[in-house]
């Protein structure tokens, strides 16, 4: 279905969404090439999808994205151009990005960890970011809550800017969650933000720690289904990184480690903090450890040669300590400065008698070397485009009907589905329908296609949820093993819904419909209050690795029945229309007001629906409409009137 996006113009004409296809989407908005007109430059439009622009809490999230991100000026931090609301389409206009690290990290030659100075140059760029944003004078108490790999990108320069501010948090703009779900993606949330916990800027420094964990080894600490995930990231320790890559540099585990520490006392307190260890770890290991020669200083030595026998053989000698020579000239013995000097001098004369045919085999072996230095200076620089093959997935259910995310974003239109384009690799595939318990499961896409079509259980079933075999790993010192505490899910849902909830007579932050994740294998007291309606309590068991539902339809408190009456106003006046008194008689007997004293004046009185007999009765007068007979209604009024007169009078 084509998009109908494409090609409109926005802000009078001044921005122009251009291109084939939208450059992404997410669960709640979708990002579109664009043109700025005047200036000829790609910009980035961030549109907020329709269904979502029906949520009045989504439609002030993303306006306050903008206008937090407005605020920022950092060049690790995306910028914002412009921003604006037309026939209900909400929108913002950014710097354009080409590439995220998520699509680098997916290359074949990275999928062992990124190259040492492209991951410094990223966590120093990341470091930065946070440390500006964490102590901004405007923003307060900054916490941007869903740091991953596709919310970095890159500029043309390679520099790392963090993008995607949807989750932001501070106290100068108040919190905003969907449907009372905890926002962010499990695989890089900290422990507290999985449990629901107050967060604070130490949040965002675990998340980079997991983004820089797997930007150096090739993958996360933590692997399998969201719940699995959200338990590990709560109770297990991350497995140090030599034991995922055996080279990693000295010094740099501890930095990383640091970051990803459980408790948030444990990590660096601050941003900058990071920032200062990765700088004096690069100072020191650029002094110490990688003083490598040039490519033209090794030119150099290649241009020079040497005899290295008394055969007047050819040899190369490498300054940096490895040599190379032919066959006859088998060894080379290491000198001081001093011997150097003096067997250069010797060299030189003996080179005065070189013959032809010695220096025309030490030139061809100096093109021969070059040639292949070439070589592979061209097959690291091609490799850095390769591309990686691309396959489609086809995603099916029974029943069909159902809504699909792919690596925690959410899929515009309903199972069945195609999804082209999709780069080999492995894909995190959650798919759900109303009514049916949630399908998910890791798929790995390695052929032209790939077909999923799981059937879905009903709600009131509770399967248990299959975890995938962890990796093996190779420990080079006996590790302590722990045991994980067993975890489930309990769904909460009443009719009506909006339910307060209490858990083992604690009140609970949430209400009814939720899912409260992390829950430790146990029996649980559940309480549903709401008002006007009848409290209920039970007892549930949550099991480890399943979700427990819980679904209850509240009974209301019953009322008593209340009569139908109606009102009738009675007015009573001489014959000049001056208020009187008189008692009101009402099927012949005295109406008693509301003090038990017989009613004498005008006045409103509720009688129940019927028909009634009304009259006036007052000592030496008399009414001149008599006895009045009056119809009431339920919910209705009616006046009478009686206008009293000397009863001598004609």
């Amino acid at each position: 279905m084509k998009d109908n996006l494409l090609g409109k113009e926005l802000a009078n004409g001044r921005f122009k969404i251009i291109g084939d296809k939208p450059l992404g989407k997410g669960g709640f908005a979708t990002v579109y090439l664009g043109i700025q007109t005047q200036l000829k430059r790609k910009v980035a439009v961030k549109v907020l999808s329709e269904f979502a622009a029906e949520d009045e809490d989504l439609v002030r999230r993303f306006i306050r994205e903008a206008k937090v991100v407005a605020m920022f000026e950092h060049p690790n931090i995306i910028k914002i151009f412009d921003s604006g609301s037309e026939n209900g389409i909400h929108y913002f206009v950014m710097n354009y990005l080409p590439t995220t690290l998520q699509q680098i990290l997916r290359l074949r030659e990275n999928r062992q960890g990124l190259p040492l100075a492209q991951w410094l140059k990223i966590a120093s760029d990341m470091s930065s970011a946070l440390s500006y944003m964490h102590s901004h004078k405007t923003v307060t108490n900054f916490i941007h809550r869903d740091i991953k790999p596709a919310n970095i990108m890159f500029d043309e320069s390679g520099n790392a800017i963090l993008t995607d501010f949807g989750l932001v948090k501070s106290g100068d703009f108040s919190q905003l969650t969907v449907k009372d779900t905890v926002m962010g993606t499990p695989k890089y949330m900290s422990p507290e933000q999985v449990q629901g916990d107050e967060l604070d800027h130490r949040a965002d420094i675990y998340s980079l720690g997991i983004v820089l964990y797997e930007a150096l080894t090739g993958q996360p600490p933590f692997s399998g289904d969201p719940l699995s995930i959200c338990h590990k990231q709560i109770a297990t320790p991350a497995p140090p990184l030599h034991t995922i890559k055996a080279d990693i540099p000295d010094g740099l585990e501890p930095i990383v480690m640091k970051c990803i520490e459980k408790a948030p006392r444990k990590r660096y307190q601050f941003a900058q903090d990071l920032l200062n260890d990765l700088d004096e770890w690069e100072n020191y290991t650029r002094k110490s450890h990688f003083s490598e020669p040039t490519i033209a200083s090794v030119s150099e030595d290649l241009s020079e040669t040497v005899i290295a026998s008394k055969n007047s053989e050819p040899a190369i000698d490498f300054p940096s300590g490895d040599q190379v020579s032919t066959p006859r000239a088998t060894e080379m013995v290491s000198e001081t400065s001093s011997t150097q000097k003096s067997q250069r001098a010797v060299k030189e004369r003996r080179s005065q008698n070189m013959d032809d045919t010695s220096l025309r085999a030490v030139k061809w072996f100096g093109i021969v070397v070059f040639m292949l230095l070439a070589y592979l200076i061209y097959q690291l620089a091609t490799r850095k485009g390769e591309t990686i093959d691309e396959g489609r997935l086809i995603i099916s259910s029974n029943p069909p009907g159902a809504s699909v995310s792919v690596n925690g974003q959410r899929i515009d239109g309903e199972t069945p589905l195609t999804l082209e384009e999709f780069a080999y690799g492995t894909y995190f595939i959650s798919i759900q329908k109303s009514d049916f318990l949630s399908w998910s499961d890791s798929v790995h896409l390695a052929s032209a296609t790939l077909e999923i079509a799981p059937k879905l259980q009903p709600a009131d079933s509770t399967p248990a949820v299959v975890l995938p075999p962890e990796k093996k790993k190779i420990h080079t010192e006996p590790v302590e093993e722990k045991v994980e505490p067993a975890y489930g899910s309990l769904e909460l849902k009443s009719e009506p819904p909006g339910a307060n909830i209490s858990l083992n007579d604690r009140p609970y932050s949430k209400k009814t419909n939720c899912v409260i994740t992390s829950l430790k294998a146990a029996l649980y007291t559940i309480s549903f209050t709401l008002a006007g309606y009848e409290s209920l309590t039970e007892k549930v068991r949550v099991s480890a690795g399943k979700q427990t539902l819980l679904h209850r339809k509240l009974s209301r408190v019953p009322q008593p029945p209340q009569p139908e009456t109606g009102k009738v106003g009675i007015v009573i006046v001489d014959e000049f229309g001056n208020p009187i008194r008189g008692l009101v008689l009402i099927n012949d007997k005295p109406f008693k007001d509301s003090t038990g004293e017989d009613m004498q004046f005008s006045g409103e009185i509720e009688l129940p629906a019927g028909t009634y007999k009304i009259d006036i009765s007052k000592f030496e007068y008399k009414s001149i409409q008599g006895e009045q007979e009056i119809q009431v209604l339920p919910g209705k009024h009616c006046t009478v009137k009686f206008t009293l007169v000397k009863a001598t009078q004609e």
